[in-house]
């Protein structure tokens, strides 16, 4: 009975199967099998160099206009949102959709009404260097408020 006590009395033995499991990193067998790719050498000739480039370029052209496209789209449900609150939507749109017009036919510009919020939006647009979106801004506004004034 002593030698029964005297075991649980003293401090446990380290399991000799886990004592080296967290000195080392685990690693797969498939890991060790792998090797780096092998660099490849390719001659091409002009043509077909500039291939990716146009490619890369289309792709850079598309991404701008969905990313000019998503903007336009914030800044014009912003426009409406903040109309809307102001109860000014009907007067906006109206001044929008004559924006719109003159900057499409770049003829003088009739008395429509100003809304501040229309104003206020394309000089923050032109002084953040945005002036290229404006009629899309413009456009995608009035498209928001034919839905919204229509139902």
């Amino acid at each position: 009975m002593d030698a029964a006590v005297s075991l649980h009395h003293g401090a446990l033995p380290i399991p000799a199967s886990s004592s080296h499991h967290h000195l080392k990193p685990a690693f797969s067998s498939s890991a060790k099998n792998q090797h780096p790719p092998r660099a490849r050498l390719s001659v091409t000739t002009a043509r077909a160099a500039a291939a990716p480039r146009v490619v890369q370029a289309q792709k850079q052209q598309r991404r701008r206009s969905i990313s000019s496209s998503r903007a336009a789209t914030g800044y014009a449900a912003a426009l409406a949102d903040a109309s809307i609150r102001g109860g000014t939507l009907t007067r906006a749109a109206r001044h929008a959709r004559a924006l719109l017009l003159v900057s499409e036919s770049d003829a003088a510009a009739g008395e429509e009404e100003e809304d501040a919020r229309v104003v206020a939006l394309v000089r923050m647009l032109v002084g953040k260097g945005k002036g290229g979106i404006v009629a899309d801004v413009m456009a995608e506004f009035i498209a928001i408020c034919d839905r919204l004034l229509l139902n």
